[in-house]
C-alpha cells in the first residue's frame, strides 16, 4: 500500500493544497484530539517497540546540521511549562533529597550494581561519569537499597514517563519490599540500617509492665496498614549484652502483637498466642486499659483497610537482633553489615 501511493503514483504529486484548502484543513482540525480510549490504545501498540538501526540512521541523517532558532526553542519550552508538562507531578520534583542519600549510599548501590546501567547495560566506564542511583517507586524518602537501583543517565530519563510500567518491571524483576517492611528499633537498630523507617520498643519499657511494655507510637501507622493489608514485618535491633535478644524485642513486640490481635475484634482474636515466649503477664497488659487509644485508632483502621490475618511472632511478624555491637565503632561496623546483608561486592 505504501509503495502503491509512494513518487508518481501517488495523485498529489507535484501539485500543491492551494491556501484557501489548507486555512480548510486548519479549520476543520482545529479543536480535534484523540479520546482518552484512543491514546491509550496507541501507547499500548508502541509500549516496547524499537527502531530498527537503519530507521534510527536515516533519522540521524535527515536532523543532521538541522539547528532549532531560539524562538522555537522558547516555545517549545513554554509549550511544556509546569502544569502544561506532560510529566508534571505537581512540583515534586522540587523536594530535596534526604541528607542520607549521600555519596556513600550511592557508592554502595553501583558497587552492588557492578557500576552497570541494569537496564541497557551500559557501563561506568562508557558512560564516562558515574552511573544514576534510581528510586524504584519515585519516593525520594524510601532509602531501602532494594528500592535502590543503577541505571544510566539515558535510562534515569526514559523511566520518568509510563512510570507504573516501569515500577512493574523493576518490582518483577527485583523483588522489592512491598510485601516484607523493614523497621529498625530506635535506637539501636539506626547503628545497622540507618536508612529505614523506625519504631520505638524502648528496653526501659520492656523492663516495667508498669509502663505497658511499650508506648503508643510503637509502631508507625504506615507500618500497621502494610501488615492489615498481608504484609509483614521485621523489626531490627541490638543489645550490648550477649542475650538472644533485646528487652524491647523480648517483652515490647509481643505485647503489641496481642494488642493488635485485640483491635481485630473476631472471635478468639484475644486468645491467639503470638510466639514461644508470651507470658501471662504480657497478655495481661495487652487486654488492659493501658493501651486502650491505640485499640480504637487500629480499628478505625481495619474499617478503612479490612485485615488478613492476626499477628503472630515467625509468620508475619519477625524479629531481628544483633548481639554483643560494637557501638564505639559504628561506622566500620555499619558498612560490614550492610554489605553482608545486601551481598555488595
Amino acid at each position: 500500500m505504501k509503495k502503491a501511493k509512494s513518487g508518481e503514483n501517488n495523485p498529489m504529486f507535484g501539485r500543491h493544497h492551494s491556501k484557501e484548502t489548507i486555512q480548510k484543513i486548519k479549520a476543520k482540525s482545529s479543536g480535534w484530539h484523540h479520546t482518552k480510549e484512543a491514546i491509550a490504545k496507541m501507547r499500548k501498540a508502541k509500549l516496547g517497540t524499537h527502531l530498527s538501526d537503519e530507521t534510527k540512521a536515516k533519522i540521524s541523517k535527515a536532523f543532521l546540521g538541522r539547528k532549532v532558532s531560539d524562538e522555537t526553542r522558547r516555545k517549545m519550552r513554554e509549550a511544556q511549562l509546569r502544569e502544561k508538562g506532560s510529566g508534571w507531578k505537581g512540583g515534586i520534583g522540587n523536594r530535596p533529597y534526604p541528607v542520607e542519600f549521600d555519596y556513600n549510599l550511592k557508592t554502595l548501590i553501583r558497587e552492588r550494581d557492578n557500576n552497570t546501567c541494569q537496564l541497557c547495560g551500559r557501563t561506568k566506564k562508557e558512560e564516562g561519569r558515574n552511573l544514576c542511583v534510581h528510586h524504584i517507586d519515585y519516593v525520594k524518602e524510601n532509602l531501602d537499597p532494594k528500592n535502590l537501583i543503577t541505571l544510566c543517565n539515558r535510562c534515569n530519563g526514559k523511566v520518568n514517563v509510563y512510570r507504573g510500567y516501569w515500577m512493574n518491571h523493576f518490582t518483577s524483576k527485583y523483588p522489592s519490599t512491598n510485601k516484607m517492611l523493614r523497621l529498625a528499633n530506635m535506637m539501636n537498630g539506626l547503628v545497622y540500617y540507618p536508612y529505614l523507617d523506625v519504631c520505638y520498643f524502648q528496653s526501659n519499657y520492656g523492663h516495667h509492665a508498669a509502663d505497658g511494655y511499650f508506648r503508643i507510637d510503637a509502631v508507625p501507622f504506615q507500618a500497621v496498614i502494610h501488615l492489615l493489608k498481608g504484609g509483614s514485618i521485621t523489626i531490627v535491633d541490638a543489645t550490648r549484652k550477649n542475650k538472644p535478644l533485646s528487652d524491647g524485642l523480648r517483652f515490647g513486640v509481643p505485647t503489641w502483637c496481642i494488642v493488635f490481635n485485640r483491635a481485630l475484634n473476631f472471635k478468639g482474636s484475644r486468645h491467639i498466642k503470638v510466639c514461644g515466649w508470651q507470658t501471662p503477664e504480657m497478655k495481661g497488659v495487652a487486654l488492659s486499659s493501658k493501651h486502650r487509644s491505640l485499640v480504637r485508632t487500629i480499628r478505625k483502621l481495619v474499617k478503612i483497610y479490612g485485615y488478613k490475618k492476626p499477628a503472630v511472632i515467625g509468620e508475619n511478624i519477625f524479629v531481628e537482633c544483633h548481639q554483643g555491637a560494637d557501638f564505639d565503632d559504628k561506622p566500620k561496623r555499619l558498612r560490614e553489615i550492610i554489605e553482608k546483608e545486601f551481598c555488595f561486592s
